[in-house]
């Protein structure tokens, strides 16, 4: 009988403790809803001669959905889902996967022991005026105190200081070309211990780019470690990038191209950023491929060594009356697919008039002993500037430049604030390179020839909640 009242005080005690947990549970619901109108004038592919191009429109509407709770002190719960509406244009990317799903699909008929074929359903519907498309974005728990903290699920690994360049920010690189894109999240498990104020430790997991794999390989495990002294902030990290298939087998075996990783690689990184008269920041990594170092070729070519090497460095001001801002940064990109001289016919097998293809359509050409990174060329400059008119009016102006091809991609755009949480925004785009000028000049990785647009006016408006 002792032991049944026992039991009856033990749970009547857990079922008070998770009753105070939940008593104390706060639930927190924002987000964000955007809308955007682009016109872009296109290159026209099935009549090339034609250097005006056609007028392409599209419409695109994102609602942004982002719930926390926090359950007692020391436990919460993240959820953040992305609902797309996508017309016109910004279709494009959504035709680019149906086919290429579809295309891997007929590969994994043709070769069925390969995981690495197999087609994956694309979460979207077709209405009459649009196709939509549903998207998670962060889905996560968090429990911690002070001295550490926890976090698994589908979560944002940021890292490094960089405005338009941040080596260090690997597992999700930034988007100069669209400083609106959302970073998006990967399936992880994080771990962040607090020794001192102003100084933490992380030790992290990443699920494989491939949801299929089960076996391991493609897991990547690493730490990091983030301090400040004075105005500086420092971090240093290390990260163990597992094969992508079985190691040491040949990428051939599994239908994917020779750059596949079949080896371990190790990524070393270092990221400054000083707060003193002005902002100063470096950003670097260096990537540590054994299959690169073993055979001595990278992109089908000689390995020199510089082509693990991804480093930015910057600075931005702010003048005196807290109007105008001012940026700038470098970036030495190493693993480009083309090195110095290289034109880029050299991307394309068999081909030298690839841009008078769509970039769909070109992708089957490309040189599958070629790695293409973020970039395609070594230098690039990034190049800012924001002014405040008044309360309700900002402009700026940014102009990212490919040093290597002399191409550019230049934005214009402007902020009006009428009311607090509402943005009205107007931008125009320019693509350009050496072509502009005659067809016998090179073709640029920024121009329209390699991107397919020769500019764009966008109308967009977003309102947080």
């Amino acid at each position: 009988m002792k032991q049944i009242q026992l039991k009856v005080i033990i749970a009547i005690f857990f079922a008070l403790q998770i009753n105070g947990m939940y008593s104390k549970t706060a639930i927190r619901l924002n987000g964000s809803q955007e809308n955007d109108l682009s016109f872009y004038r296109s290159v026209k592919y099935d009549d090339f001669a034609n250097r005006f191009g056609e007028v392409r429109w599209g419409v695109n509407s994102l609602t942004n959905l982002r719930l926390r709770t926090d359950i007692g002190d020391y436990v919460t719960f993240n959820l953040a889902v992305n609902i797309n509406l996508l017309s016109g244009l910004f279709t494009d990317s959504y035709r680019a996967l149906y086919l290429a799903q579809t295309g891997s699909q007929m590969l994994s008929v043709a070769n069925p022991d390969s995981i690495y074929n197999t087609y994956f359903g694309i979460p979207f519907y077709y209405k009459s005026t649009y196709i939509g498309g549903f998207e998670l974005e962060r889905v996560s728990f968090a429990a911690g105190n002070q001295f550490f903290n926890f976090e698994m699920g589908l979560i944002r690994l940021s890292r490094g200081f960089g405005y338009a360049f941040s080596p260090n920010d690997y597992f999700n690189p930034k988007n100069p070309y669209n400083q609106k894109a959302r970073p998006e999240g990967k399936l992880a498990a994080q771990m962040t211990l607090y020794p001192k104020d102003m100084w933490k430790i992380q030790l992290f997991t990443v699920a494989p780019d491939n949801p299929l794999e089960s076996r391991g390989w493609g897991i990547t495990t690493g730490a990091s470690t983030m301090f400040s002294v004075s105005r500086f902030n420092f971090e240093f990290s290390y990260s163990l990038l597992l094969p992508e298939i079985e190691y040491d087998k040949d990428p051939k075996d599994f239908g994917l191209p020779e750059t596949t990783r079949n080896d371990f690689s190790h990524i070393a990184g270092f990221s400054m950023k000083a707060d003193i008269e002005i902002g100063f920041f470096i950003d670097a990594i260096y990537v540590f491929d054994h299959k690169v170092f073993k055979t001595g070729v990278m992109n089908g070519r000689t390995f020199n060594g510089y082509e693990g090497l991804q480093a930015a460095i910057g600075i931005d001001y702010t003048l005196p009356g807290g109007k105008v801002y001012l940026l700038t940064e470098y970036l030495f990109y190493g693993p480009a697919a083309l090195t110095f001289g290289e034109s880029l016919n050299e991307l394309y097998s068999g081909s030298t008039s690839w841009d008078e293809l769509s970039p769909v359509k070109r992708a089957s050409l490309i040189d599958t002993e070629r790695k293409i990174g973020t970039f395609l060329r070594h230098n690039y400059i990034f190049n800012m500037i924001r002014g405040k008119i008044n309360d309700y009016l900002s402009i700026s102006g940014s102009l990212m430049f490919g040093a290597d091809d002399l191409s550019a991609v230049g934005m214009i755009s402007a902020d009006i604030e009428p009311v607090q949480a509402f943005t009205i925004n107007v931008g125009f785009t320019s693509f350009i390179d050496k072509r502009l000028f005659g067809d016998l000049y090179e073709k640029g990785e920024l121009g329209y020839s390699n991107t397919g647009m020769y500019n764009s006016v966008s109308v967009s408006t977003k309102i947080r909640f």
